[in-house]
């Protein structure tokens, strides 16, 4: 019993810091693009991070053998479009963009991973969770929308594409679901990031020695940099995987309600943004648009 407990207690622990270093990430985001890095600059900070670290963890754990004639496009695609064009657009897309009207878009994916399976695999949508994701999508309407109406195009632009960034991430949970269940995650993963570290490299490693966070060194924006490479970008991924061990997907994926909570709150402390009266509506809709649509799901699609 007791070990149960520990085990309970350790997948708490995992999911909510997993969940802290996205959140933190968003505000983090904003920070370096206000003139230390660009787009691709961003994406092969994040793709080389994650590179690094989960073939550094890998060296540790027990190596499984792949499956490469029946997987290698699966692996290649998922680390192109889960890992490199979503840092990609993600990272532009807050840059233009309030780091809450981000938070709250990016956690709409459970729907789009819903939505987009009900289409897939034919899963059945009940009327409750078709009020689910109704409720979930007004509430991003309502941060998209205003912004059009506010005038702000740029603002507007980048909620586009952080939508955008989701919808990806939410092909990339399905397009990999079977390799997902079939490997060790830590394996896996750093494949799909060499993968996408590859991809990245070309345009991101010229565009990141020209950045002014090379060119003009200064010790923030460099251990903002550092945070960016190494948690959001890798750990979080390894520890989502470990609290499933001991925790249902059900209970795991309901940390993601936290994710526009702690990115609000650093933003505005930060100074990043200040909070709007749309906002606070938004982050009601879309949590609860989640919740009840996953409230009788026992394991995501994802």
């Amino acid at each position: 019993m007791k070990v149960n407990l520990e085990n309970k207690i350790t997948g708490h622990l995992t999911s909510f810091l997993a969940v802290l270093f996205f959140s933190l990430n968003i505000p983090a985001t904003t920070y370096i693009f206000d003139g230390w890095l660009d787009a691709s600059a961003y994406t092969f900070i994040r793709t080389s991070g994650g590179f690094l670290i989960c073939w550094l963890i890998s060296l540790g754990i027990k190596n499984q053998k792949l499956d490469w004639a029946k997987d290698w496009l699966t692996i290649l695609l998922g680390g192109i479009l889960g890992l490199a064009l979503f840092f990609f657009l993600y990272g532009y897309g807050i840059g233009e963009t309030s780091p809450i009207d981000a938070a709250i878009i990016l956690t709409l994916s459970p729907i789009i991973v819903l939505v987009l399976s009900a289409f897939i695999f034919k899963e059945k949508i009940t009327p409750l969770k078709a009020v689910g994701i109704l409720l979930a999508l007004s509430g991003a309407l309502l941060i998209i929308l205003l912004q059009g109406k506010r005038g702000k195009e740029t603002e507007m632009l980048g909620n586009i594409l952080v939508f955008v960034a989701a919808f990806i991430y939410s092909i990339y949970l399905i397009f990999t679901r079977d390799v997902s269940r079939k490997y060790n995650p830590v394996n896996l993963l750093r494949w799909m990031f060499l993968s996408a570290f590859l991809v990245s490299l070309p345009v991101g490693l010229p565009d990141l020695l020209h950045s002014n966070l090379v060119r003009n060194y200064q010790i923030t924006p460099l251990l903002v940099t550092l945070y960016i490479a190494i948690f959001p970008s890798a750990l979080a991924y390894v520890l989502i995987p470990v609290s499933l061990k001991s925790l249902s997907s059900t209970i795991v994926s309901m940390y993601i309600y936290l994710i526009p909570i702690i990115a609000t709150i650093a933003s505005v402390i930060l100074g990043q943004a200040v909070l709007r009266w749309d906002e606070p509506v938004a982050i009601i809709l879309v949590i609860a648009g989640v919740y009840l649509a996953n409230l009788k799901k026992k394991t995501p699609a994802g």
